[in-house]
């Protein structure tokens, strides 16, 4: 993460790589724990990422089919694992904003309705993960509006996108944790590209003044940062918007 962060993505690619194959050999063993496939999987999802940035989107793809293989294995052993479905939802999440790279938008709609639908059932089920984990609500609200974005929906899409900044809004003080920073300026700069693409340069500027007042400061490597905006962000937006 370190790596990451200071933006040397070639060093972060090869330690993340290094720890999906150690994580890999522990899975191999016999009656090895179900934690190493947690940990190989979590590590699949980074390593991702980290291709997306290099612009290797097959790679990226690869691993992140190989994940959601992995999820599977792991919902099945504890169906009752809330951290598990919800590492699988995003998972989902984050396979769809690839696929809009690629133009995929039916197939990223589907990722980005289960993955949607494992959170909200999660949360019905039991409210109080709602108030811990609402980064999690945040990334289906935003998976939408990508979607939206991609069959045009510029507006519809910054509604959505406005309401996941509203939703971590709640939670910005002193204290907020920096994951929260970092979710506000995605809603906020996804917000302002849309409306931007819709032409409305006033709503634009504000979003993305609101999204660099509370990018937390530790964020990293503005290169990283920028790469995983548009990553997360604009992904799947035509015209404009993809901008």
């Amino acid at each position: 993460e370190a790596a990451e962060r200071s933006g040397r993505l070639d060093r972060a690619l090869e330690l993340r790589r290094r720890q999906v194959d150690l994580a890999g050999a522990m899975v191999a063993r016999p009656n090895s724990d179900r934690e190493f496939l947690r940990q190989q999987s979590v590590g699949r999802q980074r390593l991702a990422g980290l291709y997306v940035q290099q612009g290797k989107l097959a790679e990226a793809e690869r691993h992140f089919q190989l994940a959601l293989g992995e999820h599977r294995i792991l919902n099945k052993t504890e169906a009752s694992n809330v951290d598990w479905a919800l590492n699988d939802a995003n998972s989902r999440l984050n396979y769809a904003a690839l696929l809009l790279l690629k133009g995929e938008v039916p197939a990223a709609d589907a990722l980005v309705r289960a993955g949607c639908a494992t959170i909200e059932r999660i949360y019905r089920r039991d409210p109080a993960v709602e108030k811990v984990r609402i980064n999690d609500q945040v990334s289906c609200l935003l998976g939408r509006a990508r979607v939206a974005a991609a069959r045009g929906d510029l507006a519809g899409g910054a509604r959505l996108a406005a309401q996941a900044a509203s939703l971590v809004r709640l939670e910005l003080g002193p204290r907020t944790r920096p994951s929260s920073r970092f979710h506000y300026a995605r809603a906020e700069t996804l917000r302002g590209v849309l409306l931007a693409g819709v032409g409305d340069q006033a709503g634009a500027a504000a979003a993305f003044r609101a999204a660099a007042d509370r990018a937390p400061p530790d964020a990293g490597h503005p290169q990283r940062i920028a790469t995983r905006l548009l990553f997360l962000q604009g992904a799947g937006a035509s015209g404009p918007a993809r901008q």
